[in-house]
This record gives C-alpha cells, sequence and structure tokens, in this order.
C-alpha cells in the first residue's frame, strides 16, 4: 500500500512543552495513543489539508503505511485520520519521521505542508 504523508500537533495545550515532547517521539519514532471519537489510537492531519489557524502551531510529519489509517471526518468537514490500536495495553503507534514544523532545535521538515481554510 502506498504512504500517506501525516502531520501530527505536538503539545495542543501548551506550545512551550512542544520540544520536549518532539525528542520523546524522536527517540521512539511512536505517537502516544489514546481514546478519542474515533476509538483508541492516534490522530493527524493530512499534511495536505491542515486548518490554516494551526500555521504557527507545532507539528511533527511522518509516513505511514495507508492500510494502517481510518479516515475521519471532523466538524465543517475537516478530513484528518486516526492510527488505530485495537490493542488497548499499547501506548504507542508507531511512525516514520520525516521531519519538524515550528519545533525549536529540530529539523525542519523538507515536506510543505498546505493550510486552509
Amino acid at each position: 500500500m502506498p504512504n500517506i504523508t501525516g502531520a501530527h500537533h505536538i503539545s495542543r495545550q501548551n506550545h512551550n512543552l512542544a520540544s520536549g515532547i518532539a525528542k520523546q517521539i524522536l527517540d521512539g519514532k511512536q505517537l502516544l495513543c489514546s481514546l478519542g471519537s474515533y476509538g483508541y489510537g492516534a490522530d493527524a492531519y493530512y499534511a495536505d489539508r491542515i486548518p490554516k489557524r494551526h500555521h504557527k502551531a507545532p507539528f511533527v510529519v511522518f509516513q505511514i503505511d495507508s492500510a494502517r489509517i481510518k479516515p475521519c471526518l471532523g466538524f465543517g468537514g475537516l478530513e484528518y485520520f486516526m492510527i488505530p490500536e485495537m490493542d488497548h495495553t499499547k501506548l504507542y503507534a508507531s511512525i516514520d519521521i520525516v521531519g519538524y514544523i515550528n519545533v525549536a532545535g529540530f529539523v525542519s521538515c523538507p515536506t510543505h505542508l498546505y493550510y486552509f481554510k
């Protein structure tokens, strides 16, 4: 299956924590899973469909096999996806990191992100 490029919003509540969280993601090559509206897993935007309001937010950009994702539809028709984990004892979903956006001290992502709306 082809790979999808995703962008996971790091530290939504406190952007000051982004560098520490980015290091944890880099060290483990994985995203933290939690229970959300579409089940247990990690969520991400498609790299070409990030809401414009997040243009200054910190993101980790990654690649993942399209067979591992579950497409989701949010408020206002916002498309994003989940990386579901059926085993709720698994705390992390593995990813292939491409780079970071708006995270001080980390290599910027060579992939261009696209913001809309």
